[in-house]
This record gives structure tokens, sequence and C-alpha cells, in this order.
């Protein structure tokens, strides 16, 4: 593990924290669109449950859900929370 980390105000708290730069990865977001406190997985996910016909299967979804976050290069974070920060 790396000792780089930066430094933010979390919104929440109000305080300047510190975060290990092995922990995050950045995605283009349009705020209103993001749970913060879902994963990039979890994010995809709800939203192919929302987009996508009622009638397609789970398991079609789910592999529509793991290509997008191949295709977009998420891999590696796919598991870290969104974190939006309104």
């Amino acid at each position: 593990m790396s000792d780089a980390r930066f430094q933010f105000e979390n919104p929440k708290s109000g305080f300047r924290e510190w975060m290990p730069l092995d922990f995050q990865a950045y995605v283009t977001q349009d705020d209103d669109n993001l749970i913060g406190t879902l994963t990039i997985r979890e994010t995809i996910s709800y939203s192919a449950i929302l987009r996508l016909p009622d009638k397609m299967p789970w398991s079609d979804k789910r592999a529509l859900v793991e290509s997008a976050i191949v295709e977009m290069g998420l891999q590696d974070c796919a598991d870290t929370l969104a974190l939006a920060w309104y």
C-alpha cells in the first residue's frame, strides 16, 4: 500500500480528513444521478434494474453491468463507493 494520501473536507462532518490514494477513483458524474452510499457496481446495477426491460432475466442484466464496468475501465474500483458530494 502506498503512503500517498490526499486531504479532503468531509461534507457530512465538515472536518478535513486524509484518504489514501489507493482507495479512490474518479468517475465523471452528474451528482443528481448517483447515490453516494452505493458502490460503482451497485449504482450501475441499480440503473440497469430501472432502465432495462422487466422481462429481461437478471443474469442478462448482470452480464451487461459487468461488461459496462470493463468497457469503462472500472474493474479496479467497481466495489468502491460512488461518494456523490452534495
